[in-house]
């Protein structure tokens, strides 16, 4: 019998839209987080962050469970966190398809947090995530 690989401290990142498509830019959002998580973390205990893809709300909330049991099941991810519009409330009035991976590279993480509740919230829940991935 095959045994199912276990998750290596891996978070999968439910997200909505066109802003994480292509290679480039399915590595910015997972990179930003990084450029905050990172330096909380114990030495070498750096936690996967996997983008994937949605194409739009109606799609995200039809097939949000069985993309859930799929990650967590097959041991893709050891948790599951999904945002559903949250680039709007980071970029305000940019077009978050075009700009998203042009601007989050420059955004210092901390400042944005210190500006966005909703962002300081996710990024305080993905920081407990890793913490109990430890």
């Amino acid at each position: 019998m095959a045994q199912t690989p276990q998750a290596s401290r891996q978070i999968a990142l439910f997200v909505e839209g066109d802003t994480e498509t292509g290679e480039a830019r399915r590595r910015t959002l997972p990179r930003f987080i990084h450029r905050w998580l990172d330096p909380q973390l114990p030495e070498g205990q750096r936690v996967g962050i996997t983008p994937v893809n949605f194409q739009g709300v109606s799609k995200y909330l039809d097939d949000l469970a069985k993309k859930v049991g799929l990650y967590l099941d097959d041991r893709r991810a050891n948790f599951v966190v999904g945002l559903i519009e949250f680039l709007k409330h980071i970029l305000g009035r940019y077009k978050k398809t075009t700009t998203a991976m042009n601007l989050f590279p420059k955004v210092d993480p901390q400042i944005a947090i210190d500006k966005c509740p909703y962002l300081r919230q996710f990024m305080e829940d993905v920081r407990r995530l890793a913490g109990l991935l430890q």
